[in-house]
């Protein structure tokens, strides 16, 4: 009897924490793998323009501050070529199946994100209680 009930409270406990991160995951209407690629797609597109936003405002800052020897466009530039090795093995990693072009999209967009709020956090935020420059993004 308490075997089965326990068996019954978890699968209840997984259906329902099933269901809450199917309803948080991105693309998760897509009717079909077409559909599922360019959703996907508009969201790396989305991730990597708000990184951009990002990295100009540092730029920007960067700038007015006149500091100089800081390696910012090197570092992006060995960020975005990892970003592109790392995630091209996933995509490779899932390759005989359907699922592969979700993975690497995922990876590009958790990967943006983060890289975005490492920028904030590094420079457009200050030591005391200053207001961030920009609104603190999301993280994956």
């Amino acid at each position: 009897m308490h075997l089965t009930y326990n068996i019954v409270a978890i699968v209840s406990i997984l259906g329902v924490a099933g269901t809450a991160s199917a309803s948080e995951m991105l693309c998760a209407t897509a009717q079909n793998t077409v559909d599922e690629t360019k959703c996907m797609s508009a969201e790396i597109d989305k991730a990597d323009r708000t990184l951009r936003e990002y990295l100009d405002a540092a730029k920007a800052r960067i700038s007015r501050d006149q500091i100089k020897g800081l390696y910012l466009d090197a570092a992006q530039a060995e960020w975005s070529r990892y970003r592109k090795l790392h995630c091209g093995d996933v995509y490779q990693y899932w390759v005989d199946g359907s699922y592969r072009y979700r993975a690497s999209a995922q990876c590009q967009i958790d990967l943006a994100r983060s890289r975005t709020h490492d920028i904030w956090a590094a420079y457009l935020t200050f030591v005391d209680s200053t207001p961030a420059l920009l609104p603190e993004p999301e993280l994956p």
